[in-house]
């Protein structure tokens, strides 16, 4: 959740927040050693021979980041199925399987691009295909940088679309980016279970805000219209 989705906090009175929150500096590993041998060229080989090159599921029609007026253009260059509330209707958890059973990437644009704000469209991915995202830096320190493709590692949108197809057709290029699950692995937390874990840790980082509203709505460093920015003009 972002700071303009938590207006409800603004009013007069005591409010006792916790928030469950990733801080570059500050956040631990989310990717634990494997225990056992993974299936590697299995695996990577069926997302490989998928029939269909990228997938989008949108929800969010007109966003902050503008990420729509970005695939607009990628469009231009390369077949993107989507699908989703911005697309004639609501696709089910069964419609999200079959479809991510027939693509290789998926497009994992935030509606908003803000420092340390990571939000399930990469996670609920990552392994299963390979995610394409908007802005490098946000996700370098949590996640592998080759496990992900990002949009502003490139001129525009057409270039993008060219690496998008010739990974698709080249697996030893695209087994690559699944290199990093032969040694770690994501693990699927309880977020009550770790918000608890948290609280009782007696030798935990602890850090103390002077003005919660400050940091919470003041001090997010957030891009809007970054999309924009990776676009040809």
């Amino acid at each position: 959740m972002l700071p303009n989705q938590t207006s409800f906090l603004t009013g007069v009175g005591i409010c006792i927040i916790v928030v469950l929150y990733f801080e570059g500096k500050l956040s631990p590993s989310i990717l634990p050693p494997v225990n056992t041998p993974p299936k590697f060229s299995q695996d990577v080989k069926s997302i490989f021979e998928r029939p269909n090159l990228v997938l989008q599921l949108v929800s969010n029609c007109r966003t902050s980041s503008r990420r729509e007026n970005y695939v607009k253009q990628l469009k231009r260059y390369i077949r993107i199925t989507q699908l989703g509330k911005c697309f004639g209707g609501k696709c089910s958890p069964e419609c999200e399987t079959r479809a991510i059973s027939k693509h290789k990437f998926y497009l994992s644009f935030e509606n908003s691009v803000c420092q340390d704000y990571i939000s399930e469209k990469m996670f609920r991915r990552l392994g299963h295909m390979l995610p394409v995202v908007l802005k490098r830096s946000i996700y370098s320190g949590f996640i592998p940088d080759d496990a992900f493709i990002a949009a502003d590692d490139f001129k525009c949108p057409e270039d993008l679309a060219k690496y998008l197809r010739y990974l698709g057709g080249n697996y030893t290029a695209f087994s690559k980016y699944f290199e990093w699950t032969k040694h770690w692995k994501l693990e699927r937390e309880n977020h009550a279970c770790l918000l608890c874990k948290f609280l009782n840790e007696k030798n935990g980082t602890v850090k103390t805000l002077a003005n919660f509203r400050e940091w919470w709505y003041d001090d997010k460093k957030c891009e809007k219209y970054y999309a924009d920015r990776l676009t040809c003009h």
